[in-house]
């Protein structure tokens, strides 16, 4: 008949062991998650500050040249409409940037998914 003690210390070791590796995959997730978002930040922000440019500059073009072409007659009113053209474009970037930011997942949601689902498997266990 094999000894309790060898049986116990064998369910300990390979409990263990599940437990190290359960947790070596969280910490590979969490990781490759973080790796992720850096790299979708990273992209994001060269994009942004790509068409951010782009933009300044030709709105600043536009605004030359329609200076330039009213210049003798309706300056002024030129200049208050494109600052009334930029209020409306900030005003969507806005409503824009806010829409899009409450539709997007928060950061690291899979590794929290998968953290939850790890605490219910154990609380049924105990």
């Amino acid at each position: 008949m094999a000894n309790p003690e060898d049986d116990v210390s064998h369910v300990a070791s390979r409990l263990w062991a599940g437990a190290l590796e359960a947790a070596h995959l969280r910490v590979e997730l969490f990781g490759l998650e973080l790796s992720e978002e850096l790299r979708r930040l990273g992209q994001l922000a060269v994009s942004a500050l790509a068409v951010v440019f782009a933009l300044f500059m030709l709105l600043l073009s536009v605004n030359v040249v329609l200076l330039a072409a009213f210049w003798d007659t309706h300056r002024v009113a030129v200049a208050l409409a494109s600052c009334g053209f930029y209020a409306l474009l900030l005003l969507a970037a806005a409503v824009f940037h806010r829409r899009r930011s409450r539709r997007q997942a928060p950061p690291f949601a899979a590794i929290a998914t998968v953290l939850s689902d790890d605490e219910r498997a154990l609380r049924e266990l105990l």
